[in-house]
């Protein structure tokens, strides 16, 4: 129990979201429908009331107008406000289901700024997985307010890029981001992503980035498995096998997530590649010492029968001092005089 609860608390941990505070989004320009309405509506109140006889209903009717003059667009950007609240905590299938919908709402297709059409369009699609087209929008979004650098649309497109897999792009956004020490803990965890996929020599500097964010964000799948591929490109084996089980645990049953799935998978073959080189090296280093045991067993026991003499074993011990083509050792019997035919022709001495 002890071992789950951590588990299962992890299926609930969320990355930090994209958030655009409203005065930004409120910048761009509304819809030519919208703008008519927010004027037709209480002007035709106001006009009503004076029409009438009554004096109080004539007030009444006057005061309505002016009173939904001043409080449409707050009522409207609550409404807005709270559509967007609504995409922040949507699951992927609700994301899905709210995206066809959303441009047919009367407040959206009225009322929306352009801006924030783009920019909850964007947050819904990232919901889905489709980064390409979030990262679009919100780039279209950074264009609607007149701030293409405005920092929290160049993250959100970041982050994007890294959900599509365009890593390089990605990388540069999150580098302008670092630069000007802006970065925040979604941030720390996309740069440290991409950089164990674009650079093979900062692998110590992208551990250090996602273990920062992992202080703020959290055990989430996508934090494990970047830092499980961190370690297995630090060597940290046994570390990265044991995150690995556990992003596998947190996994079960959850939604799909195309950016953890492409991490374990990087991790589990960068494990197999390093195993298997450790197993060749293992296998050499057994041959080379199979092969010296061997050589000297072999050696030992010539010596033993006498097959080698003790200049030989001189020439064993100091093989560079000398040289013998194989063939023409000269056994001990032949210092006894037992002279074999090919050891008399090899001395030059005649057969008699």
């Amino acid at each position: 129990p002890a071992t789950n609860g951590p588990m299962a608390a992890a299926k609930h941990i969320e990355l930090p979201a994209v958030s655009v505070p409203s005065h930004l989004w409120t910048r761009s320009g509304r819809s030519v429908q919208g703008r008519i309405v927010q004027v037709v509506l209480p002007g035709a109140l106001i006009v009503a009331g004076l029409l009438v006889s009554g004096t109080a209903l004539r007030v009444v009717l006057v005061l309505a107008g002016l009173a939904l003059f001043l409080l449409l667009p707050a009522i409207v950007l609550a409404r807005l406000e709270r559509i967007g609240r609504d995409a922040l905590a949507a699951s992927p299938k609700a994301a899905a289901d709210l995206l066809q919908r959303l441009p047919g709402k009367p407040v959206v297709k009225f009322f929306a700024p352009t801006a924030w059409r783009t920019l909850h369009e964007g947050i819904l699609q990232l919901k889905i997985g489709d980064g390409k087209t979030a990262a679009a929008n919100f780039a279209e979004t950074a264009r609607l307010i007149r701030q293409p650098e405005a920092v929290m649309l160049v993250s959100a497109q970041a982050h994007a890029l890294v959900v599509a897999g365009n890593f390089t792009d990605a990388r540069e956004l999150l580098q302008r981001l670092a630069k000007e020490n802006m970065l925040v803990s979604r941030d720390q965890l996309d740069l440290g992503i991409v950089l164990l996929v674009e650079s093979q020599k900062k692998n110590k500097q992208a551990l250090a980035y996602i273990e920062a964010a992992r202080k703020t964000i959290g055990d989430h799948p996508r934090v494990l498995a970047a830092l499980a591929l961190a370690l297995q490109k630090t060597e940290r084996i046994d570390e990265a096998s044991e995150l690995l089980e556990q992003v596998q645990i947190i996994q079960q049953g959850a939604d799909i997530d195309p950016v953890v799935e492409d991490l374990v998978k990087r991790a589990r073959k960068g494990l197999q590649t390093f195993i298997e080189a450790q197993l060749r090296r293992e296998r050499r280093s057994r041959s080379r010492r199979t092969t010296i045991v061997v050589s000297s067993d072999l050696a030992a026991s010539e010596i033993v029968s006498g097959e080698i003499g003790a200049g030989d074993q001189a020439q064993l011990d100091n093989p560079t001092t000398s040289f013998r083509p194989a063939g023409t050792v000269i056994s001990s019997k032949s210092v006894d005089g037992e002279l074999t035919v090919e050891e008399r022709s090899m001395l030059n001495i005649p057969e008699s």
